[in-house]
């Protein structure tokens, strides 16, 4: 019990929640550092080509404070809030997952019901026609792209999603398994060393 107190105070006092940064928009984004990095703690919603919004029953509804990006897109987007924004990578977000313990630990931490300012949301992702886990699980993109498999395995040159999983309660990484990857939009955030 002690070491848990004391765990929570020192997370308390080595986060940053007191600074923000806007994209090209004007989009407003509160931001945190952990562990080093400094993240958005808030999904993006920069307005771009082939931005997505969340859909039910086929109505698009882009009232949400967040937009899904494609892969490529997703690469892009981090640029309109700077030069030294970024794509997370998969060593990114095992630092800021680890930094409050392991995936089950950070999971609540993470998604609001802790302090750690991220604010992760349950967005599910759009695949062209609806949006799928809405408010059952967040995923996002990382920059990192599989390598784990060979050649010829289905897997091989995907990137990594994040995934904030609430039935499992707990965070996980998986190469993204659509063939077809330019149909599928996820949630983005961004970080800056």
């Amino acid at each position: 019990m002690r070491y848990s107190i004391i765990l929570l105070f020192f997370i308390f006092y080595t986060i940053n929640t007191y600074s923000q940064v806007s994209d090209k928009a004007g989009n407003v984004y509160p931001t945190i550092e952990v562990d080093g990095l400094t993240w958005i703690a808030k999904n993006m919603k920069f307005e771009t080509l082939n931005v997505s919004c969340p859909m039910k029953g086929g109505i698009v509804r882009c009232d949400v404070p967040e937009r899904y990006y494609l892969f490529e897109e997703a690469k892009e987007v981090c640029k309109t809030l700077g030069s030294e924004w970024r794509l997370p990578s998969q060593e990114d977000w095992a630092s800021l997952v680890y930094f409050f313990g392991e995936e089950k630990i950070s999971y609540p931490i993470l998604i609001g019901l802790g302090k750690s300012g991220f604010n992760a949301t349950l967005s599910g992702y759009v695949d062209g026609f609806s949006t799928w886990d809405y408010k059952k699980n967040g995923y996002y993109w990382s920059s990192t792209i599989n390598d784990e498999y060979g050649e010829n395995h289905f897997l091989h040159k995907r990137p990594y999603v994040i995934s904030f999983d609430s039935n499992e309660r707990t965070v996980w990484r998986v190469p993204a398994v659509p063939n077809d990857m330019n149909k599928y939009y996820i949630s983005v955030r961004c970080v800056k060393d």
